[in-house]
């Protein structure tokens, strides 16, 4: 099974033309789209559907705010977001039973954001379903401060960290030298690390 994640900036603008021949292009099983906005995205969303990712898990984010939303060829099961994460537009949950795992979509909050509730509520859910195959992608707004980012320090970093005792692996970091100092975005603020793929499961 072949998944993207990408987070499309603001719903994507003018650029959903290219996110739309991008994804065609590669054509994935399963896409999950970080920064989803509302009316911005239906467009491409619309246009995936033509292309047969027919299934659906869309948020609802208030306005101008992103969410992660999930598309796909393969049919799901939608699955509830933890009970303590309020903000369950930046939360998608659906298990696929053809493929066997469970899949988290992420687009985690900023600082500015009540972070804190939201990534207690994410890890204490995650634990709880670690004994199974679970696939956790998106743009998580964290990193390793000195390892994935050059940055000394970062609002999330405590939480990330959280993540292998929790039963995880952090899939691109396992892939590359401890060293790797390679960045998809990095600003001049807040430098991030995106998107950061964990898994658990029996094929890690």
């Amino acid at each position: 099974m072949d998944i993207i994640a990408w987070n499309i900036q603001w719903g994507g603008k003018s650029r959903l033309d290219a996110i739309e021949s991008e994804l065609v292009k590669r054509s994935p099983d399963v896409i999950v789209l970080g920064e989803y906005v509302r009316g911005a995205t239906g467009p491409l969303i619309d246009r995936l559907s033509a292309h047969g990712w027919v299934h659906h898990l869309i948020p609802d984010p208030p306005e101008r705010r992103g969410g992660v939303a999930i598309v796909s060829r393969l049919p799901f099961e939608c699955q509830p977001a933890p009970a303590g994460i309020s903000e369950v537009y930046r939360y998608a949950a659906v298990r696929i039973p053809s493929a066997g795992i469970e899949l988290r979509g992420i687009y985690a909050p900023l600082q500015g954001d009540p972070y804190q509730e939201f990534w207690e509520s994410l890890l204490e859910s995650l634990a709880a379903e670690s004994d199974g195959p679970v696939l956790v992608l998106g743009d998580l707004n964290a990193c390793l401060p000195h390892v994935d980012t050059r940055a000394s320090s970062l609002f999330s970093a405590r939480y990330f960290k959280r993540l292998p005792a929790s039963g995880y692996t952090d899939l691109w970091r396992s892939l590359n030298d401890s060293d790797a100092d390679i960045c998809t975005w990095q600003g001049q603020t807040h430098p991030l690390t995106s998107p950061v793929v964990v898994y658990e499961g029996p094929a890690a």
